[in-house]
């Protein structure tokens, strides 16, 4: 039977390697789209300045240089802010499904059957501690959040739907670009239709957003392991 060295040796150990990839190596190419972009913008500079000259000057206006450079900047930039999110989303909602796969491995473990929507069913658990008191598995601290991931799951995975409402409920930030979170502009953001998500459009989470439901996660295990030893 599943017991807490194998939730640590094994579920805790995936969940840690499958952010240790994202964090390290996926993430990193996609986390400043600015500063990127201000790059590409540079180096166009960089390169027309540096090229041969005719007799009478340079061949190219520096003002017409100047804004193709700008252009150049721009069209990098809205690419890499759409890549920016497309690849958070996603590996958002890969958080949750792998958190699920477990769960469900856990409970065809103590059951004998796999269910057909794990995380339900672990929301349905009354677990007894060492002292045989009755523990239900939504009053863990972190269930809130670990249900805040499942519904950025469904919504990254479905867009419009249930899930989406439920979440506009629950936190509706991540329907608006995180510059304009605390601003005036926050207001026209977050009633739209969603479409796309997986292009980055409608669901924005950030790397903190991620970085707290991996956090859930991994608390879920340690606590589940405190319960039932």
């Amino acid at each position: 039977m599943i017991r807490a060295d194998y939730i640590t040796g094994v579920f805790m150990t995936h969940i840690k390697q499958f952010d240790k990839m994202f964090s390290e190596t996926v993430f990193p190419p996609f986390a400043d789209p600015e500063a990127q972009a201000n790059k590409v913008a540079q180096d166009y500079w960089d390169q027309k300045m540096s090229e041969p000259c005719g007799p009478d000057g340079p061949d190219d206006d520096p003002g017409n240089i100047a804004d193709d450079a700008h252009q150049n900047s721009i069209d990098f930039y809205e690419t890499m802010f759409a890549m920016h999110h497309t690849v958070v989303n996603l590996f958002t909602a890969g958080v949750f499904h792998l958190f699920e796969q477990q769960v469900g491995t856990l409970l065809e473990d103590w059951t004998g059957k796999r269910p057909k929507f794990p995380f339900d069913e672990l929301g349905k658990l009354t677990l007894k501690d060492a002292a045989g008191n009755s523990i239900a598995v939504t009053s863990a601290p972190m269930w809130a959040k670990l249900d805040e991931l499942r519904l950025v799951a469904n919504v990254v995975k479905h867009a419009e739907g249930d899930s989406a409402n439920k979440l506009r409920a629950v936190n509706d930030a991540h329907f608006k670009l995180p510059s304009v979170r605390g601003t005036e502009l926050e207001k026209w953001f977050g009633d739209r239709m969603l479409g796309e998500p997986l292009t980055g459009e409608g669901v924005y989470v950030t790397k903190g957003d991620y970085d707290a439901f991996v956090a859930a996660v991994i608390d879920c295990w340690n606590w589940l392991m405190g319960v039932i030893g």
